[in-house]
């Protein structure tokens, strides 16, 4: 019990920590007008339902046409997705282009070759499936015009859902990113989302893109920002901001839930930052012993008073945390929600622990191990 006890304290410390660290993450400090440069990347696959909507979020960007363009790298998609692209680029005044992988298939691959083909000075990426606010780069061009000028910059995703699975879902997610935006303040490179980043391409060259990692599926935007991270101290930074919002639906099914984050967290076992893998190693022991508190105080076998203040007291500083974050995400954060999470997680997460080192997921029709 005492390894229980001492595993919560420091879990209770720590997200102690992220929350003062969130807190202090600095707002934008100036808006003046901006003429930097952009090429925004969306690389996709299957993405019919969702391309054209993206598209058309912008076309009614709040910053100059000609500051920025569009390149659409389509990866073997097997629907609409490229025709629909092109009958948008025919209607369209939007500077766009698509472009389609030949032998190479991966969204790694796809990136590269937008990069290769991009002839602006910053890159923002996003995905098929997101929906962008109208103040999307005009907030990318502010913050990288500030004095610090960074070299990357990881910003905010919403993960959208209405009933209970879907809506865990989004706490899980808004959890994520409040760990990364925390992080980066506090110093230390926590993760980031593919979905919502940018960065100088000349950067991206200088560190050799995704070369040592282009045959992990996943891991587009967290490799990256190490590599950055480590080449460039103190030029990788969060962006603060509710007008970069980024939106993206959560999962529909259990099934592709599990597909998802069996991806996402296979790629841990790749990193070599300490911190991601001490924090990794953690929270999967640490879950592992609430299980463990839980039956044993369920049994009568561990004091059930004292297991049940821990579990209490760990409740109130993460809804602390996550609310904060959820709220600044524009989402709304309710308890019911957060204590199911609480009561599922700990098994998920044990579950997918063991899954991303011995299991198989799909990912756009294609299967990994």
């Amino acid at each position: 019990m005492i390894f229980f006890l001492s595993l919560s304290l420091l879990r209770i410390l720590f997200v102690q920590l992220l929350a003062v660290m969130w807190w202090r993450i600095p707002g934008i400090k100036s808006r003046a007008q901006s003429s930097l440069t952009f090429t925004v990347l969306i690389p996709v696959r299957n993405e019919e339902d969702n391309i054209s909507a993206l598209l058309r979020d912008l076309e009614d960007q709040d910053y100059p046409q000609k500051l920025f363009e569009v390149i659409v790298i389509d990866d073997h998609s097997e629907d609409q997705t490229a025709t629909l692209v092109r009958d948008f680029i025919d209607k369209s005044g939007l500077n766009i282009r698509l472009i389609q992988l030949d032998d190479l298939n991966g969204k790694k691959a796809a990136i590269t070759m937008g990069i290769g083909q991009a002839v602006n000075e910053y890159i923002l990426a996003t995905d098929g499936d997101c929906r962008i606010p109208s103040t999307w780069i005009k907030e990318f061009a502010s913050r990288f015009g500030e004095n610090d000028h960074p070299n990357m910059i990881a910003a905010p995703v919403l993960m959208e859902g209405n009933d209970l699975f879907t809506s865990i879902q989004c706490l899980e997610f808004s959890a994520l990113i409040g760990y990364g935006g925390a992080s980066l303040q506090m110093g230390v490179a926590g993760t980031c989302n593919g979905a919502n980043i940018g960065y100088k391409k000349e950067v991206f060259h200088e560190v050799g893109g995704y070369t040592g990692n282009e045959k992990i599926p996943s891991g587009d935007d967290e490799f990256l920002m190490f590599k950055l991270f480590n080449r460039y101290p103190g030029t990788v930074v969060f962006l603060k901001s509710p007008a970069a919002v980024v939106r993206t639906p959560a999962k529909k099914t259990l099934k592709e839930l599990i597909n998802q984050r069996i991806r996402w967290s296979s790629k841990w076992k790749f990193h070599k930052s300490l911190y991601v893998s001490v924090t990794a190693v953690t929270f999967f022991v640490d879950y592992a012993m609430l299980i463990t508190a839980t039956i044993m105080a369920m049994l009568g076998l561990w004091d059930f008073a004292t297991v049940a203040s821990v579990l209490l007291l760990r409740w109130l500083t993460e809804y602390y945390f996550v609310s904060n974050v959820v709220r600044f995400l524009g989402g709304k954060p309710r308890w019911f929600n957060f204590i199911m999470m609480q009561i599922i997680y700990p098994v998920f997460v044990i579950f997918l622990g063991i899954a991303s080192i011995f299991g198989i997921y799909h990912w756009k029709g294609r299967a990994y191990s």
